[in-house]
């Protein structure tokens, strides 16, 4: 783990849309932000880690892990490139409880930006118009990735709200196919996939060779696709 050496495009994030050229790295470095690549799977964020930070995954994608009581992992969903993560501890601060880790994957880059610098950001000194701008433009953005991430959220209580593994793995590609653009959904292993679906790995196993007996459902390397998709929307 450490500071990345190569060049990173940070206007390609949506929390920086809008703004000119070379205009994110000064912000970042405005606001004490840093960028960290990591070559391995690691856990870089424990439940209950006081982490003042919003994360942005560059590159690559992080797992956020939702723990219980028993320390057992309940709930595990993947963020891919351009999302943001953090946003619980970040604003909430200490005083809420939170059960939710991050574990980083191979090959990702993260932008770290301090939360509480962000929100001081104009209230302690006179800024420029150009930075005003800036700010402004951030803030905006920042409220329209939080909004999006509610409905996301929104969707996965429907996937849980199933009765059955079937209908859960079924409206999970619905969702997941809207959102890749394409039928052939890339997917996360089966033990990740379970943890997503609240379910048992080999009863997932069974249900998936159940659905691919009777050709509703075709698997491959990392993807599957609902036969029936078309039908969904």
């Amino acid at each position: 783990m450490g500071d990345a050496k190569s060049k990173i495009v940070l206007e390609k994030l949506s929390i920086f849309r809008g703004l000119e050229p070379g205009e994110p790295e000064a912000f970042v470095k405005d606001m004490g932000g840093r960028i960290q690549r990591f070559l391995k799977k690691e856990r870089i964020v424990y439940r209950h880690d006081d982490n003042p930070n919003l994360g942005v995954v560059v590159e690559g994608a992080v797992h956020i892990v939702l723990t219980d009581f028993a320390e057992s992992e309940v709930l595990a969903y993947e963020l891919q490139a351009d999302a943001l993560f953090g946003n619980v501890w970040a604003v909430a601060g200490t005083e809420t409880y939170c059960g939710m880790s991050v574990d980083v994957r191979p090959k990702t880059v993260l932008l770290w930006l301090p939360y509480r610098s962000f929100l001081a950001a104009g209230t302690e000194k006179k800024q420029s118009a150009r930075a005003e701008r800036v700010y402004g433009i951030v803030r905006r953005n920042l409220l329209t990735i939080l909004s999006r991430m509610m409905f996301v959220m929104i969707q996965k209580i429907e996937v849980l709200s199933q009765y059955t593994l079937r209908g859960r793995l079924r409206l999970y590609l619905f969702h997941q196919a809207k959102a890749q653009g394409t039928d052939r959904v890339k997917v996360p292993s089966r033990v990740e996939l379970a943890k997503m679906l609240v379910c048992n790995r080999s009863a997932l196993t069974r249900e998936i060779g159940c659905m691919e007996d009777e050709g509703v459902l075709v698997c491959g390397d990392g993807w599957m696709q609902m036969k029936d998709a078309q039908k969904m929307k």
